[in-house]
């Protein structure tokens, strides 16, 4: 019976040994898994050659380009047309003319001419900009015409676009607010945008930048213009830019005074103007 005892007693403590040894290389296994589950999900560095890391770094390559600007780099973009009235012109910057101009429009007694490519416009600098080789042959053709209404361009618009256009960029309505109602407005834009949108690769609209009331009895203004604008282009996805808003934001952003980015006496940018709705238009299009 004592024998017995000491046999149980001898074979406790062995199963004792064998799971505590058992229970040591489980944990250990547990550990090795956990380094395993580690390594794999934080990314380690890559191997460094010549004491420089081999990981990607952050360049212009890197960005995601818009579909413009993936267009525009492969050449696929041969000629952007831009519609518009005087802001599109750049009237009243130095060296602002259309005198020996190409003829954009020529239609029941009217000839206007395309404006020089001389003025700081925001015109000229995206025509600046696309003259890189880079590129290609790009043709600019800027068919803004002075004191002329979207109601005006829908009108005559087989007179100033091709049936086949590669990209249009829309700016208009400062001008409506004389003569139309926003209702009437939203109805004119709505056809326009979308008789434009059958006749091009891509319609970029934008929206013009603020201008006082003060200058004329308005019918409405053109933050109101400006929404108009805002949900035309969502609603038919159209690549949409609003100068109103790039505008203000400067205005508010530096503290400037209204009038050192926009004229007081009429509804056309000042050359400072122009340098903000450049950099604007820039951003949308993802320029680089």
């Amino acid at each position: 019976m004592k024998l017995l005892r000491i046999v149980m007693v001898m074979i406790l403590i062995a199963g004792m040994v064998i799971l505590i040894m058992a229970r040591g290389t489980w944990n250990e296994n547990i550990a090795k898994h956990a380094r395993a589950d580690s390594e794999a999900t934080v990314p380690q560095p890559k191997e460094q050659k010549d004491g420089m890391s081999t990981d990607t770094e952050v360049t212009d390559e890197n960005i995601e380009m818009t579909d413009f600007y993936q267009r525009l780099s492969n050449q696929e973009i041969s000629r952007i047309k831009l519609v518009g009235d005087n802001i599109t012109a750049g009237a009243g910057l130095p060296g602002y003319t259309t005198q020996g101009g190409d003829v954009i429009f020529d239609a029941y007694g009217e000839v206007h001419r395309e404006a020089g490519r001389e003025s700081p416009s925001w015109a000229n600098q995206l025509r600046d900009y696309l003259s890189d080789p880079a590129f290609g042959e790009v043709e600019l053709i800027n068919a803004g015409i002075t004191d002329k209404t979207a109601a005006w361009v829908l009108n005559y618009l087989p007179h100033l676009i091709d049936q086949q256009e590669d990209v249009v960029i829309l700016m208009i309505g400062t001008d409506d607010r004389i003569n139309s109602s926003i209702e009437e407005f939203e109805v004119t834009m709505r056809e326009l945008t979308s008789s434009i949108a059958e006749r091009t690769n891509q319609l970029i609209l934008v929206s013009p930048p603020p201008s006082t009331q003060e200058l004329y009895d308005y019918n409405y203004t053109m933050a109101e213009a400006d929404m108009v604008l805002k949900e035309i282009a969502m609603d038919n996805d159209y690549l949409f830019l609003s100068q109103f808003d790039a505008i203000n934001q400067e205005l508010a952003e530096q503290g400037l005074p209204y009038e050192q980015l926009m004229n007081t006496e009429n509804a056309n940018p000042t050359e400072q103007g122009h340098a903000v709705m450049w950099r604007a238009l820039a951003d949308v299009l993802g320029l680089q």
